[in-house]
């Protein structure tokens, strides 16, 4: 998990490198429709603008061919040189991450600390038992925008 260097939050998964990317993108919708179905007040699917403001945004199509996220630790270009900062998860349940918080001013401290974080993805995923879980297959088709 990491702060997107933005105001958003990405959540990291290390997947197998065997699976085309339309069949991920069609794991994290299934994914983002059941959060949706068990949150509907709070979570999103829908790529309308509208439908979204205060909710989480669960975006399926980050999930392909020429999208990208901003490497950890980097600087995002634009007012007060945000940067992209990973976080533990225990520090989501201790309280409310602001992600402007993680910035050229604040990390080079943060790192100072040891708030460094590896990734690990020594424990990679296979996505048939989830797909399953789901109650889905993954040549299943995700609807259009």
């Amino acid at each position: 998990m990491k702060t997107s260097g933005h105001d958003g939050l990405h959540f990291l998964v290390p997947i197998i490198p065997r699976y085309d990317i339309e069949v991920i993108r069609r794991f994290v919708y299934l994914l983002g429709v059941l959060i949706e179905g068990l949150l509907p007040k709070i979570a999103t699917t829908s790529r309308k603008q509208n439908e979204r403001i205060g909710k989480v945004y669960i975006d399926y199509y980050q999930n392909g061919l020429f999208r990208t996220i901003a490497a950890p630790y980097s600087l995002r270009p634009t007012r007060g040189a945000p940067a992209s900062f990973p976080l533990k998860p225990e520090t989501l349940k201790k309280k409310r991450v602001d992600p402007a918080g993680f910035n050229i001013k604040t990390v080079p401290e943060l790192v100072r600390k040891g708030r460094i974080i590896e990734f690990d993805f020594s424990d990679m995923q296979r996505l048939e038992p989830a797909f399953k879980e789901l109650g889905a297959k993954p040549e299943n088709p995700v609807p259009p925008v």
